[in-house]
């Protein structure tokens, strides 16, 4: 199954019954259990108390807790749960906090219905009171971020597998806002796992954006949207995505020789193009406005800018004197290829004009 790389300690006891290989009756006895996926998926350590469901044991009260647990290096606090089971449900009688970093989980609702039947599935209501972006991104082993992560999703739905979740996360970070919606995954639990969902930037800004990710500094503000979003296996295999300088923007649009170089290597492949012209004296230039889009179908990211440009497309359409404008020329470009230039210019050492 997909739990075959189970590790487990201590004890269960209580009594089962299958039908159709499906657990349609339940009681069990909870002993400072533990269990831990060896392809670190899940792990959940010290399970005490009571559970189960069925018609045999109905209007009977559960009640059980967990020292500790992690979700895709994600850790949750120390929790307790109390149920009953009806007829034909198994409900949360007491909302619960979970405890998560700096903030928690919050479960308004739980309930299962036709629990060991073929047609079971949960459906929770859930919120999240704000999580700090630096201790999340340090846990998942991303680039240290500045803001919060809340939301609230008051219809998740799993069934076999399968999580749909209504409402939307809403991300407080780099002076702008992050909407996710839409959310959507497929055998959450399998060795394939899929994920969808659509996602909103508004009112970022882009100084604190790149200095957090290395890539120079540009400063302005910067919307965007990644719609129809499809991961695999955590992978990205389809998205329409566009990130670019607001309508109307009034903050100051200045970027350094390094952003240039960046995303010169991101457009077009081509590394240090400023050290081979006159504009490698210069630290900074004014530009008026940047975007770049990729609609990614196939392997392949179908490139676009801000304007056309004879044959290319701009990535940022510069202003003042002296003027820069970064034009891209190949607007299909392998995701592969395209990925390999942003962990190059992320990894990049900021340069040095004497």
């Amino acid at each position: 199954t997909n739990a075959a790389d189970l590790a487990t300690k201590e004890s269960l006891s209580g009594e089962v019954v299958i039908n159709d290989l499906r657990i349609s009756q339940a009681d069990l006895e909870l002993n400072h259990l533990s269990l831990v996926d060896n392809q670190n998926r899940f792990s959940i350590l010290n399970l005490n108390g009571s559970v189960g469901w069925g018609s045999q044991y109905a209007n009977k009260n559960y009640s059980f807790g967990f020292g500790m647990a992690d979700l895709y290096k994600i850790r949750l606090g120390k929790s307790k749960f109390e149920f009953i089971n009806q007829d034909d449900a198994l409900m949360l009688t007491n909302r619960v906090s979970v405890p998560l970093l700096d903030g928690s989980i919050n479960i308004e609702s739980f309930q299962v219905h036709q629990p060991g039947k073929a047609d079971q599935k949960a459906i929770i209501d859930i919120s999240l009171t704000p999580v700090s972006m630096p201790k999340l991104s340090t846990s998942l082993g991303w680039p240290e971020m500045n803001g919060n992560l809340a939301g609230y999703a008051p219809n998740v739905i799993y069934k076999k597998g399968d999580i749909e979740i209504g409402g939307a996360l809403l991300v407080r970070g780099f002076g702008g806002t992050t909407t996710i919606h839409n959310l959507y995954a497929e055998d959450i639990f399998s060795i394939t796992p899929k994920l969808s969902a659509d996602v909103k930037l508004t009112n970022l800004d882009l100084k604190s954006l790149t200095e957090t990710f290395s890539f120079g500094e540009i400063t302005g503000r910067l919307n965007g949207r990644i719609d129809d979003m499809q991961f695999v296996s955590w992978a990205p295999v389809q998205f329409d995505a566009w990130f670019g300088t607001p309508e109307n923007d009034k903050s100051r649009h200045r970027i350094s020789q390094t952003a240039v170089d960046n995303l010169t290597q991101v457009g077009n492949g081509a590394p240090n193009v400023l050290s081979k012209s006159f504009l490698k004296f210069f630290d900074s230039f004014g530009y008026d406005k940047l975007g770049l889009g990729c609609t990614l179908k196939n392997n392949t990211c179908k490139m676009r800018g801000v304007d056309g440009s004879g044959n290319g497309f701009y990535i940022v359409k510069g202003k003042g004197i002296p003027r820069i404008d970064i034009v891209g020329f190949t607007d299909e470009v392998s995701w592969s290829v395209l990925t390999a230039r942003l962990k190059r210019v992320i990894k990049t050492q900021e340069v040095i004009v004497n």
